[in-house]
């Protein structure tokens, strides 16, 4: 009696914890599904959202994709190159993007069912008996969008994450111009100290000249003075230009993510007297193209699609409950 009434009991026992692992492996296996797709469907985005962030695609001429380019300067190019991997601001903004195409990912996950698995297990002693309880439970619920709150949010996401995509693009052509900018900058005050220097060097043999024609009484005390006073003011200036090229070396530094020590900058002052020729394909289009007014539009349109939602609030949500299942089993 006592072996059968004990054999049954070891039969539960086993089908229960049977169905509790496949309930554990069926939620764990669904999630990794879910995680995989999500994943795949998050890069896709995220590279649709890239390429419409690029104003390259929509632009046709080379002067306005690589404007920079034309002053064939392999220094600049590479300061354009770095800032563009390395600007802390773009890559910040990147990491917002990302983030807004995740709560994209996550208000369309709206559409589908949702549910989880719980398994929990505790151990109790009473008289030195240890009693084991385990439990599980699946359930499932998804709610039917009649009225289109739940679209309406996707749409609003949908914006944000183009606002952050325009702005990203946005901070791109601010940090390609700051570097160009920079660049032309360092060029024309290293230009400018230079004439600087040749006129002090010029003052200063006048002077030596001015004052040998003085003691021989060939000329005025009065005309030096002058030229001396004009050194004084030219030397006055070459702290301020100084400055101004450190300067410029600090703001590439700053835009490329280094040190003002790593910027090493060459005399290139032949290719800045260059001319520069920027040529739109469809002028008609440049206003259309900035990423600002596209950014406003965008960012009308995300308020819009909030205001709807928060109006279908108002409606009755309607939910179904797929299924719901629980059992407990002691030992």
């Amino acid at each position: 009696m006592g072996t059968a009434s004990k054999t049954p009991k070891k039969t539960e026992l086993y089908q229960q914890m049977k169905l509790l692992v496949s309930a554990t492996l069926l939620g764990t296996v669904l999630s990794g599904c879910a995680a995989g797709i999500n994943e795949n469907q998050y890069q896709q985005k995220l590279q649709s959202f890239i390429d419409e962030a690029e104003i390259a695609p929509k632009l046709a001429g080379q002067d306005e994709v690589n404007w920079w380019q034309q002053f064939n300067s392999s220094r600049l190019n590479q300061l354009v190159t770095d800032a563009l991997a390395m600007n802390h601001d773009l890559k910040t903004s990147q990491l917002q993007l990302e983030s807004a195409i995740a709560r994209l990912g996550g208000e369309k996950s709206q559409y589908f069912p949702q549910g989880g698995l719980e398994a929990a297990s505790s151990n109790t002693s009473i008289d030195k008996t240890i009693t084991r309880q385990s439990s599980a439970n699946l359930a499932m619920n998804w709610q039917l969008d009649l009225f289109g709150r739940i679209s309406a949010l996707i749409d609003a996401a949908d914006a944000s994450a183009m606002s952050q995509a325009e702005q990203l693009r946005h901070l791109k052509i601010e940090v390609i111009s700051s570097v160009v900018s920079g660049f032309v900058s360092y060029q024309g005050n290293m230009q400018k100290q230079g004439i600087i220097t040749q006129q002090i060097e010029a003052l200063q043999q006048s002077i030596e000249v001015l004052t040998a024609r003085v003691e021989e009484g060939g000329a005025s005390e009065l005309d030096l003075n002058r030229t001396r006073a004009q050194l004084s003011q030219q030397q006055s200036i070459l702290p301020e230009i100084e400055y101004q090229l450190y300067r410029d070396i600090s703001t590439l530094a700053l835009l490329t993510g280094r040190l003002a020590s790593d910027i090493k900058m060459e005399n290139e002052q032949d290719l800045i007297n260059m001319p520069l020729n920027v040529t739109l394909n469809e002028p008609s289009n440049a206003i259309a193209l900035r990423p600002d007014i596209s950014r406003a539009l965008y960012d009308f349109s995300q308020a819009y699609s909030l205001s709807v939602a928060a109006s279908k609030a108002l409606l009755p949500d309607v939910s179904l409950s797929g299924f719901s299942w629980s059992f407990k089993f002691r030992k």
